[in-house]
């Protein structure tokens, strides 16, 4: 009875195969295993040659490490933290606010709304992150941080443009023409249909983009 059960279940937490899945074998196991521990000893010897290599330079010693103790740097340091995290919470709200609304003029059927948002999506996708900033801050006077955070929603906000409007049209046709067979206007096809199935698409492209924007706060 015990050897039945212990049998079934074993049967049923194993992963069935599919057209696109099959089960590796006894064989596959084994080279699995093997790739693993063989990555696992090259990933501690890495660790362990840098680890040497720092001891070897010297960066170990308490005398690298005594102005951290002062409380002058500590504060210097956390504030620039501070700083960053701040820049980049603004800049990140900012820029999928603005990504939404310039993908939604590209994809308008208004010519008009639709050169419009083509022109500042290509202008300021083109344009080096660090000139707007300074055009920002010094021809225009603005503040360090709101001329950073206005930089960053500017250029990740165009390029988020571009992530939002190839994930709406990727998804597939026929959804978008059961949705209007049901009733649904433009509005509602994007809102409940096409951008949902559209973020969790492009949910990567759009994540590497929001740590560019982290980055580039430096």
């Amino acid at each position: 009875m015990t050897k039945t059960l212990t049998r079934r279940t074993s049967r049923a937490s194993a992963p069935e195969a599919t057209a696109l899945y099959d089960i590796p074998g006894p064989v596959t196991r084994r080279r699995h295993l093997m790739y693993g521990i063989a990555s696992t000893v090259l990933i501690v010897a890495l660790f362990g040659w840098i680890v040497y290599l720092l001891f070897d330079t010297d960066q170990f010693t308490a005398q690298k490490w005594t102005p951290f103790e002062y409380k002058g740097i500590q504060e210097l340091l956390l504030r620039g933290l501070g700083n960053t995290l701040k820049a980049f919470a603004y800049a990140a709200v900012l820029s999928l606010a603005l990504g939404a609304v310039l993908a939604v003029g590209r994809l308008s059927e208004h010519r008009v709304l639709r050169w419009v948002s083509t022109l500042l999506v290509e202008f300021f996708r083109a344009m080096p992150v660090l000139v707007m900033i300074f055009f920002i801050f010094v021809a225009l006077k603005v503040q360090p941080l709101p001329a950073l955070v206005a930089g960053l929603t500017l250029y990740n906000g165009s390029v988020l443009a571009e992530v939002f409007r190839t994930g709406i049209n990727a998804v597939d046709r026929g959804q978008r023409e059961a949705a209007y067979a049901l009733g649904m206007r433009k509005t509602q096809v994007t809102t409940y249909v096409l951008a949902p199935q559209a973020v969790r698409a492009m949910l990567p492209t759009i994540i590497s983009q929001l740590v560019v924007a982290l980055k580039d706060t430096s």
